[in-house]
């Protein structure tokens, strides 16, 4: 079955991410400034003028102490802002793991937890 497997060429890739996964990523991404900061995810779900429904990732960080100008400057400079623009910190986050060219697919709810589906041409992906 995997010589027939290796003859077709996938379109699209889908990752199904446990929200859990992004929190332990982002605390990654933070370093050393994940010691003063707490994480808070979750999810928006947007839907315009023509039924067409888009989700968007949240990030809030949060100070447990007031940071320093060095190390606010440290958190700006990984793109991210504590305590504001929780949008941007999950645009931020997405990015840093599959570049531009992703799109949140779909959100799923259940007992094990919150789940996103992310979706990139595979193109994209067999050139990271």
């Amino acid at each position: 079955m995997t010589d027939y497997l290796k003859k077709i060429e996938p379109t699209d890739v889908r990752f199904l991410i446990d929200l859990s996964e992004i929190k332990e990523m982002v605390q990654l991404m933070l370093g050393n400034l994940k010691e003063h900061l707490q994480v808070e995810l979750g999810f928006d779900k947007i839907e315009d003028s023509y039924n067409t429904t888009t989700v968007r990732l949240l990030i809030n960080l949060k100070e447990n102490s007031v940071l320093t100008n060095e190390q606010n400057m440290e958190l700006l400079d990984k793109g991210f802002t504590a305590g504001d623009e929780p949008f941007k910190n999950g645009d931020q986050v997405l990015y840093n793991i599959f570049g531009h060219d992703y799109s949140i697919v779909s959100v799923t709810k259940d007992e094990d937890g919150d789940f996103i589906t992310i979706e990139m041409p595979y193109e994209t992906f067999k050139n990271r």
